[in-house]
């Protein structure tokens, strides 16, 4: 396993925490009807073909984690929408939160 940008991999996913309340993709854990396989082939894949779309902004070197997080977010609904799954309610201390209700709501 290569360790480029392990680091800012890592804090992008503290900062999906931090954003939605939960941890990326733990929806599929106990889900016996997914096959884990094929959902990382897919996010891989989803990945890939989304990286290129994303924005580095202005002044920065690189993706930040909170870009990066959002990336996460658009591949994980992606992939629940493929497979019927609704995605789980974040904890109360992010319901009020507006960056929350624009991504899952779009208002």
């Amino acid at each position: 396993m290569s360790f480029y940008d392990t680091y800012w991999t890592y804090r992008a996913y503290e900062e999906f925490e931090t954003m939605f309340g939960r941890k990326p993709f733990s929806w599929v854990v106990g889900t016996s009807t997914l096959d884990e396989e094929e959902l990382h082939d897919q996010y891989r894949t989803l990945f890939r073909s989304e990286y290129d779309r994303v924005v580095t902004h202005f002044g920065q070197g690189r993706l930040n984690p909170a870009t990066l997080a959002c990336l996460i977010a658009e591949i994980e609904r992606a992939i629940a929408s493929q497979h019927g799954v609704a995605l789980p309610a974040s904890s109360e201390r992010h319901m009020n939160n507006r960056f929350f209700q624009l991504v899952t709501t779009g208002t």
